[in-house]
């Protein structure tokens, strides 16, 4: 999996990533200060990597086409530990059924997940609990 890092995201989350085996990040800053989230949106689709942000604009591009948005919730507790907890859970979940996150939109929050998908054109959003290991 291939992700962006949008300008919000601090450098301590691409080193998680890093830990836990994730290779391919690159953040947006790779490519300019003050960058528009539209093209970070262009810039994400072009490279077809997951963007990770705290910023909620990007909720208005979650009906797009895309490979994948992440947006963490600026109050998480342990915000890496929760989106790996959610893409486990999301990679086991039969109502998910696919092993990419190609226009999967997940929200991270401290007491939930949303992911939001494309299904036979219209969009529809599953709130999910994490689960104990």
């Amino acid at each position: 999996m291939k992700f962006l890092l949008d300008e919000n995201v601090p450098n301590m989350y691409k080193d998680k990533l890093l830990k836990n085996g994730l290779r391919d990040i690159r953040r947006i800053n790779d490519f300019g200060k003050g960058i528009s989230d539209i093209e970070v949106l262009k810039i994400a689709v072009k490279e077809e990597r997951t963007i990770i942000t705290i910023d909620t604009d990007f909720h208005e591009f979650k009906r797009e086409n895309h490979f994948g948005i992440i947006s963490l919730s600026g109050k998480l507790s342990n915000p890496m530990e929760k989106m790996f907890k959610a893409l486990k859970q999301i990679e086991k979940d039969e109502r998910f059924r696919q092993k990419n996150l190609d226009n999967i939109f997940i929200r991270v929050t401290n007491n939930e997940f949303v992911v939001g998908r494309k299904v036979k054109s219209k969009y529809k959003e599953v709130k999910c609990k994490y689960k104990e290991n």
